[in-house]
């Protein structure tokens, strides 16, 4: 694995060799799920189609409305503001997560006087919300370019009825699912690989991270520590970012977590650090090398080389090495964030979520 991972839990070996052996069980399961077994082959058909109509919607959209799940919308905006942020002048707004007048006057704002085009996910049932959203957009698409128009600027990723049943009546795109696809589980499917494509990511390059962590032989020896540890020793935990453009990554973390019955919250430090639970598990995602570095003169505290970046890393660790004795926790160290490392955290959490569900269930 070339991303650097700490744990500062499972002191007792005989803890640890039972919980080994449990996560050994989840993850038999989970490489018999569509989501595993779609990607680790070849992949080619699902990026060419991903890519196709991803740029397609882009070239012909200032606006794409995505409806879609928390958690799915939660994936596709922590990937979009990790790796994808300044990529295109096509932006990308969700829509479906609330009734509130409010908000549809800002998503009616937003799309007046700027071509705009719908894409639909519905892995599992609609909520009433996101059947809103998709009556109120297809109705705005209508009356901007009428119903041929509505439909070339459509896009369905799912297989539930609603918004199939409109689709079908009235026209527009459908790509399937497996049907055991799951909300928690999109990260390597098309219902996540489009609307990146479509934000102008390298889904080549992220779908390669994804499948090289899936791969990884880290989930034989202490890959699975994490997901043991969520599911047997606590039900709160502290996602913590360092980086401004992890944080939305933090909340798909947290949502998928909640999902499964971890009080999860997102924590941005230093800046959050009061909000941080003692009795909380910490997973801690850190960027070593980041985008650009700021060189400052000695400072009280700060390190040798001035260095902004190299000071963050340092107070992460200490952090976490510090924080060993008052509760347990997992470190996460990304090289340099790109969409071939964005793949990889992707694949990570949801294979350690799966093991955690696993062993909820059993």
């Amino acid at each position: 694995m070339s991303d650097k991972v700490k744990h500062s839990i499972f002191n007792d070996s005989g803890v640890l060799e039972k919980l080994t052996g449990r996560g050994g069980e989840a993850l038999d399961e989970l490489w018999g799920m569509s989501w595993v077994k779609s990607v680790i082959g070849d992949t080619s058909d699902l990026l060419e189609t991903a890519d196709g109509l991803g740029g397609e919607m882009r070239h012909r959209s200032q606006v794409i409305v995505i409806v879609a799940s928390d958690t799915v919308s939660a994936m596709i905006g922590g990937a979009i503001s990790a790796i994808g942020h300044r990529l295109t002048d096509t932006e990308i707004f969700f829509a479906g997560g609330s009734l509130s007048s409010e908000d549809y006057s800002l998503l009616v704002d937003k799309v007046t006087g700027r071509d705009f085009s719908l894409m639909a996910i519905a892995i599992q049932e609609e909520t009433l919300e996101q059947r809103a959203a998709f009556t109120c957009v297809r109705k705005l698409l209508q009356d901007r370019y009428g119903a041929d128009g509505m439909i070339k600027r459509t896009i369905l990723v799912g297989n539930d009825e609603y918004f199939g049943q409109e689709i079908s009546r009235s026209g527009g795109k459908v790509l399937t699912l497996p049907e055991d696809a799951e909300d928690c589980y999109a990260a390597g499917t098309m219902a996540v690989l489009l609307p990146m494509a479509a934000a102008g990511i390298d889904v080549a390059a992220y779908l390669e991270g994804f499948k090289e962590m899936l791969a990884d032989t880290c989930w034989d020896a202490d890959g699975v520590q994490y997901g043991l540890y969520l599911s047997d020793c606590g039900r709160r935990e502290d996602v913590i970012v360092w980086q401004k453009k992890l944080l939305a990554f933090g909340r798909w973390v947290c949502s998928l977590h909640d999902g499964v019955g971890i009080d999860a919250k997102a924590v941005y430090m230093p800046v959050q650090k009061k909000a941080l639970r003692r009795d909380a598990y910490g997973m801690s995602f850190v960027v070593e090398v980041e985008d650009s570095d700021t060189m400052l003169p000695a400072f009280p505290g700060c390190n040798a080389e001035g260095s902004m970046s190299l000071l963050l890393r340092e107070e992460a660790e200490a952090f976490f090495v510090d924080g060993e004795s008052e509760k347990p926790g997992t470190l996460l160290t990304i090289e340099k964030l790109n969409a071939e490392a964005f793949g990889r955290l992707a694949a990570y959490v949801q294979i350690s979520l799966g093991i955690t569900k696993f062993n909820l269930d059993n």
